[in-house]
């Protein structure tokens, strides 16, 4: 605990960095594609066991960008 003079209601850092992060955080939404494209990506992870997922997910995100657009869809804008 804390030693907090005159009782003043001191917190710890970590309380007080989360009541401002959420006090000044914006909401989001997320596509409503999302789930099932990190679903995709995450199964082509664990079926190509890739050295560098970075790299990997770059050139998945890429192609996967390309082919929608080929096909007329939005690209990763509804992703």
């Amino acid at each position: 605990q804390l030693a907090c003079p005159l009782d003043l209601g001191c917190h710890s850092v970590k309380e007080t960095s989360q009541k401002m992060s959420t006090k000044y955080q914006k909401g989001f939404g997320l596509p409503e594609n999302f789930s099932s494209v990190l679903k995709d990506f995450t199964r082509e992870v664990l079926r190509a066991q890739p050295e560098n997922i970075a790299e990997f997910a770059a050139n998945y995100f890429t192609e996967l960008a390309d082919s929608s657009q080929n096909e007329g869809g939005q690209g990763t804008q509804g992703i």
